[in-house]
């Protein structure tokens, strides 16, 4: 699985912080874990919201995540906790920001598997030799690709795409 995103540092956490980020959710995340080239426990997302209101809905929307909880910054024990995640080192934390510029990498490794998904799915004419390039992004800690063509739009869960065969 394509993994895009940043990794979940403290000086990261410290900036987001200062930008009066407050409340975060931690899920689980498989596309952190697998591929890695030491062993991993395991492999957590941790999303940011300036919003509570958006925080639960993420929260809400992975219910069955045993590894699902929300942090409020102002929470000092949260506060602790978020800073432990940041630094721990037997398991990989990952933010929603994607890592500038992996979009290419994305584009030149899904090539065929974009174009596949975007023939059965879309309806697009696309010509030989087309290549488009999709915009990918977060929510509620799952990847999902933004692909355009000619005035047409489609989003579309990468993971539908990564399994196009």
């Amino acid at each position: 699985m394509f993994n895009p995103c940043y990794p979940f540092t403290p000086e990261l956490l410290q900036s987001m912080l200062q930008r009066q980020v407050r409340y975060f959710v931690r899920s689980s995340y498989k596309r952190g874990r697998d591929y890695q080239s030491e062993p991993v426990r395991e492999a957590f997302i941790i999303s940011h919201y300036h919003s509570l209101a958006e925080a639960e809905r993420h929260f809400n929307n992975v219910l069955y995540d045993p590894y699902r909880f929300l942090y409020d910054a102002q929470n000092v024990q949260h506060l602790e906790r978020l800073n432990i995640a940041a630094g721990i080192n037997n398991y990989k934390v990952y933010s929603q920001l994607i890592i500038p510029g992996i979009e290419k990498k994305a584009t030149k490794r899904y090539a065929r598997q974009t174009s596949l998904y975007l023939f059965r799915n879309s309806g697009w004419d696309l010509k030989p030799g087309v290549t488009v390039n999709p915009e990918l992004y977060m929510q509620g800690g799952e990847l999902y690709a933004k692909i355009g063509y000619h005035g047409n739009e489609i989003t579309v869960k990468f993971e539908d795409i990564e399994n196009t065969r």
